[in-house]
């Protein structure tokens, strides 16, 4: 209803959510849910947890429009990180992490969609350096961090392994920021064994934080001295019509 006690209608764009007053006048006033009584109408109560969704949709905006995820695809990883906070949190180190690494628009992506996905900044950043040496896929390592959330360890973990054994591949897999179902599978089928898949990790990594801090440091310099030269070739022509 408007304010003046008639029916109002409220109309929306494609993916567009409600805006917390809308949401008001379709269910009338707040004060009703949020009254501590343990006997709600089931109305109210409807009420009270849609209310609650949307008091977070600013800040779902704000990822909306900072990083381009869906709607759908940004309450996905809500659930999967278990809080917004939690989302934020990941998505804030990233930014950080981005000030010092020079990212092509493919790693970016790839790395955004881990975060999303379910992983946590550092755990993104090692995944996707331990996607290459895997030869997993992106998408398959975010499905199996879905699982392990999801379903918690998965059975495997319970299989004949030494105890010292299975500790070491835990600690691999927290090394590699993968889920531990996925370096299980991984040394089930290959002739690797964990030290050696440490050492693959450690120095991909190593090369790929070194890559991408030589970019940072000498990108402006390459673009300055395009700059520069495109300067002085403008110079040589204009002299050469003089």
């Amino acid at each position: 209803m408007d304010g003046k006690g008639r029916t109002a209608s409220v109309h929306l764009e494609q993916n567009a959510g409600l805006t917390p007053s809308e949401v008001k006048s379709l269910f009338g006033q707040i004060t009703y849910a949020e009254a501590n009584t343990v006997e709600l109408d089931p109305v109210y109560e409807l009420q009270a947890e849609i209310l609650q969704i949307y008091r977070i949709r600013p800040e779902i905006q704000m990822i909306q429009d900072g990083f381009g995820y869906t709607y759908e695809e940004i309450d996905s990883a809500i659930f999967y990180h278990g809080d917004i906070g939690t989302l934020q949190k990941s998505l804030k180190g990233f930014l950080t992490a981005e000030k010092y690494y020079s990212l092509r628009p493919e790693e970016k992506s790839d790395i955004l969609d881990l975060i999303f996905g379910g992983y946590t900044n550092s755990q993104a950043f090692a995944a996707y350096v331990s996607s290459s040496i895997l030869n997993k896929p992106i998408q398959q390592l975010i499905m199996d961090k879905q699982t392990e959330i999801v379903e918690g360890r998965a059975c495997t973990e319970e299989a004949f392994l030494e105890e010292d054994q299975e500790e070491e591949r835990k600690a691999l897999a927290a090394l590699m920021g993968i889920p531990y179902i996925t370096l299980d599978t991984f040394l089930e089928d290959s002739i690797e064994n964990i030290e050696s898949l440490k050492t693959a990790y450690t120095q991909a990594r190593s090369n790929f934080t070194e890559i991408q801090t030589n970019q940072k440091r000498f990108l402006p310099m390459l673009r300055r001295r395009q700059r520069e030269g495109t300067r002085r070739k403008k110079y040589v022509i204009r002299f050469a019509l003089l």
